[in-house]
């Protein structure tokens, strides 16, 4: 393998073990979400709110987890941007200077 392949696969290894790694799927937290929100209808009608308050708590903590998700994602995503820009312009620099 050339020299400047294994120079971009050590700074490629470098720079994907200091990402902040990708999050999990979140549909099958919606989904659990919208079931439980069928679940509290039923109670609702059968005015059985003790459960339906646990259902409730149990709703918000399902949320908060995927905002929580979904900002590391965000956080995520902007990490292999800048990445991603910073080795782009240093690139182009390098390919100025040959020229």
């Amino acid at each position: 393998m050339p020299k400047k392949i294994r120079s971009v696969d050590r700074l490629f290894e470098q720079v994907k073990n200091e990402s902040p790694g990708i999050p999990p799927d979140t549909c099958s937290y919606l989904d659990h979400i919208l079931e439980i929100v069928e679940d509290l209808e039923l109670l609702a009608k059968n005015n059985k709110t003790e459960i339906a308050a646990q259902l409730h708590e149990l709703i918000r903590h399902e949320i908060e987890y995927i905002r929580s998700v979904n900002a590391t994602l965000r956080t995520s995503s902007k990490y292999w941007y800048d990445k991603h820009k910073i080795l782009y312009y240093k690139k182009m620099r390098n390919r100025r200077k040959i020229k």
